[in-house]
């Protein structure tokens, strides 16, 4: 887990800038620093180390059979049992690194070796045989990978502000983007960031690039399985769902450093500590989210996870007096605004856990997206079940049933309005809130972005999860999740998102929604393993916060309140200050509609304003690169 960083064609117009543009990513890999200059590429590396602490897992790291290089960020979990295949075939590896793993594996396998790889990654990888550089991430986006080409000649990187070091004019802000975030809470998702002219390689997707290039050639080595097949019972699920689980938990326990989690209480991260309990000798090392001594958000359903596995809980206070400077850090890391402010209490937490010397934290990530946990997954199977009843193929009683779950997990108007939502989608494009931010914009012609399409042959529920998993929800959350976890050097693992678990939801069809309630599987897994109380929950909170105190009082009113009066703010270029007061005015109220819609404001008003500030660009200068450092 690292951060990289590289030039590939006329090196010699960026190395003056390459040294301060590597520095600006220190916080992703405060344990060392690399770079290797070469004719026509310059690769640099911040590392974090993890896997193999000696120097022999220092990168850039060169094969010295063919002087093939490698510039890495992220973790390949099973670099286990691959390095054993490759030990098979005759090839040697020097170091316990799984970088060399890798290396050899691209190099006997070539886009053979990604059906193979179980983890998270980004990488550049320069063959000067071939006079070309290879670029990919992995099948879900969760470590990122930003890039510009201009004139042949081709910048990538773990973050924009790093291209921005290199590039000062590429501070420019993509209004499309802003207009995703603040209609529709997307961000993220294709190949797009908050920067016009900076592009992120999509998930998925494996690049090449000759220096001399204009465009990256770029094409897709994994797909979501295409159809269903026959769906399993929820005996079946329970037994399956169990071994792909706790097999992912325990890769993602491999580590040469401390490890913990986080843990809110909720079923995912309850089933994470379980699962990793299960394979520890020691207490887990866990670290939940409080906001002062009167409001301990989820603290009692977290003590009761710890407790029942005997792991080791601390509680980390997010103190909201501090949340203003403390967004302006998150919005800095992060290279654009977001929509949650669930970005506080996780700050807070990594930072805990840094100081602690817990590099490494276990999360529960990306189970909603995959298993169903949001309102709205729920009321896709509600429409199945009325659909059911007109037919006479559910009955009456088990209709009933689920109504019953459902608004007893989510309440009455939740359940009417996402089933509103989802079968007239016209009418809610035309309600007043949405409508009211479409006409925020002062460029009528900006239009949503295009979505990633769903794959022919899915059911109503898996469209939706896939949406969310590939296009509207997930992308956003790992792409703040990276930032905010790797602004502390802390490596966050995600056993929601193995691979093997995701194409066996999309394939093989278990229950995920029984009864009106969510996440079957987990449930079931939860009440096997000690934790029958969290899986009896019947709410969902995640990460709750105090947004509306945030924005209606102290520091937070101020600022909306500067933001107003001042005609000249950059935000203004982009949305109209009248629709802006009129938000305003209802919070002021004390309407707690237009609350979080405020908040993405403010959030993209700070971005701005960093952005016009030349708060990135001053990183511009500093020490040249020529030669390898190390």
């Amino acid at each position: 887990m690292c951060g990289i960083l590289g030039v590939a064609g006329n090196t010699e117009a960026y190395k003056a800038r390459f040294g301060a543009a590597l520095d600006s990513i220190a916080h992703r890999g405060p344990d060392g620093e690399g770079t290797l200059a070469l004719s026509q590429v310059i690769l640099g590396h911040r590392r974090l180390a993890i896997i193999d602490l000696s120097p022999g897992g220092h990168q850039p790291m060169t094969d010295a059979a063919s002087g093939t290089v490698i510039t890495f960020n992220g973790e390949i979990y099973n670099y286990i049992e691959i390095r054993a295949e490759l030990e098979a075939l005759g090839i040697r590896c020097q170091s316990d690194s799984d970088t060399e793993v890798l290396l050899k594996a691209f190099l006997q396998w070539r886009e053979g070796m990604f059906s193979r790889l179980n983890g998270m990654w980004a990488f550049a990888i320069w063959e000067p045989a071939r006079g070309s550089l290879t670029l990919a991430r992995d099948r879900f986006g969760v470590k990122p990978l930003y890039w510009h080409i201009d004139r042949g000649t081709l910048m990538f990187g773990s973050e924009p502000k790093a291209l921005i070091a290199m590039k000062p004019p590429l501070a420019e802000p993509d209004p499309g983007a802003i207009y995703d975030l603040m209609v529709d809470s997307r961000a993220h998702a294709r190949d797009n960031c908050f920067f016009k002219h900076i592009h992120s390689l999509p998930a998925a997707h494996v690049a090449m690039f000759t220096p001399g290039d204009e465009a990256l050639t770029s094409r897709t080595y994994w797909q979501f399985p295409p159809g269903e097949g026959e769906p399993i019972n929820d005996a079946e699920a329970a037994e399956q769902f169990s071994a792909l689980f706790e097999d992912a938990v325990r890769l993602r326990l491999r580590s040469d450093v401390p490890l913990g989690l986080t843990l809110s209480g909720g079923l995912d991260s309850s089933a994470v500590l379980a699962a990793a309990q299960k394979r520890s000798a020691a207490p887990v090392r866990c670290f939940t989210s409080v906001y002062d001594s009167t409001d301990r958000g989820e603290e009692r359903w977290a003590k009761i996870a710890a407790g029942a596995w005997g792991a080791d809980l601390e509680s980390v206070e997010a103190n909201d007096a501090d949340w203003l400077p403390t967004l302006e850090k998150i919005v800095h890391h992060m290279d654009g605004p977001g929509y949650t402010p669930a970005v506080f209490p996780l700050w807070a937490i990594m930072k805990r856990a840094r100081e602690a010397g817990v590099p490494v934290l276990l999360e529960g990530q990306g189970a909603d997206e995959l298993l169903a946990g949001y309102p709205q997954y729920a009321t896709v199977e509600l429409a199945s079940q009325l659909k059911g009843l007109l037919s006479g193929a559910t009955a009456p009683s088990d209709v009933s049933r689920f109504i019953k779950g459902i608004t007893n997990s989510f309440g009455n108007r939740a359940v009417f309005l996402w089933l509103l939502r989802q079968q007239a989608p016209g009418l809610f494009a035309m309600a007043g809130p949405r409508r009211q931010r479409v006409q925020l914009f002062n460029d009528g012609s900006l239009r949503e972005s295009a979505r990633v399409p769903s794959p022919d042959g899915f059911s109503p529920l898996r469209r939706a999860l896939h949406a969310d998993h590939a296009d509207k929800v997930l992308p956003a959350l790992l792409q703040y999740g990276d930032a905010i976890s790797m602004a502390h050097g802390i490596e966050a693992r995600l056993p929601f998102m193995d691979y093997r678990l995701v194409e066996w939801v999309f394939r093989k069809r278990p229950p995920l929604v029984s009864g009106g309630r969510t996440k079957t599987p987990v449930r079931a897994y939860l009440a096997a393993n000690k934790l029958q109380a969290i899986a009896d929950r019947p709410d969902k909170l995640g990460y709750p916060t105090l947004v509306s105190r945030w924005i209606n009082e102290g520091p937070g009113k101020q600022l909306v309140a500067d933001m107003l009066a001042s005609p000249n703010a950059p935000l203004w270029q982009i949305v109209d200050r009248k629709v802006v007061a009129g938000m305003v005015a209802k919070a002021r109220s004390g309407s707690f509609t237009p609350i979080f819609h405020l908040y993405k404001l403010v959030v993209t008003h700070i971005w701005l304003m960093q952005v016009s500030n030349a708060a990135i660009q001053t990183m511009a200068g500093g020490r040249r690169i020529d030669t390898l450092a190390t």
